[in-house]
């Protein structure tokens, strides 16, 4: 029995998921703020609606793998209390201020989309339609950022991988990863 639990033990402890990163947690209407304290070296002077495009590496997936239903539920959830992580990654940075996206593109786009006007949540509540206390609803509404500082962008990218093959991501997504990582 001791040798099954050492087994288990030690797989646990390589896994991807197991490697603790820097944690802050904010409310969803100031995710810009968060996410612009992280990456100030690489989005200075991008507009909020570009931001995210602009924190997402080559490596990452294509950001059009939610369906329009799947955005409004995600945000219903959001704002109904529903806890959320996005990873960032940055190399070799201990102030952390050039990350970019590993995990929460799609999440993030679907809290912009509501923003911009794309969707209505709860069936007819439109961003701008709120009163100009934007910010109230959100009080109790959190994101959490888990921001990961790696040695190298082979790890990164290598931590992509694992933390998301044979999980969110399809083998196409993957294997772009993969060449990705194959080319650096």
């Amino acid at each position: 029995m001791d040798g099954i639990i050492e087994k288990l033990r030690s797989k646990t402890r390589l896994s991807a998921f197991n490697r603790q990163g820097y944690r802050v947690s904010f409310e969803v209407g100031g995710f810009h703020r968060a996410l612009r304290f992280y990456s100030e070296s690489v989005t200075g002077g991008v507009p909020d609606c570009d931001l995210i495009k602009a924190m997402t590496p080559e490596l990452q997936r294509s950001n059009d793998k939610w369906s329009k239903e799947r955005k409004i539920k995600f945000v219903e959830n959001i704002l109904s209390g529903y806890p959320s992580d996005i990873i960032l990654f940055t190399v070799d940075n201990d102030l952390m201020d050039d990350c970019g996206i590993m995990d929460g593109q799609q999440r993030l786009t679907a809290i912009q989309d509501w923003f911009d006007g794309r969707l209505a949540v709860y069936g007819d509540i439109y961003y701008s339609e709120m009163p100009h206390m934007r910010r109230a609803p959100f009080i109790d509404c959190r994101l959490s950022l888990v921001v990961h500082n790696f040695s190298s962008l082979n790890d990164a990218v290598q931590f992509y991988i694992d933390i998301n093959e044979g999980i969110t991501h399809s083998s196409d997504d993957i294997d772009r990863a993969k060449k990705y990582l194959l080319n650096l």
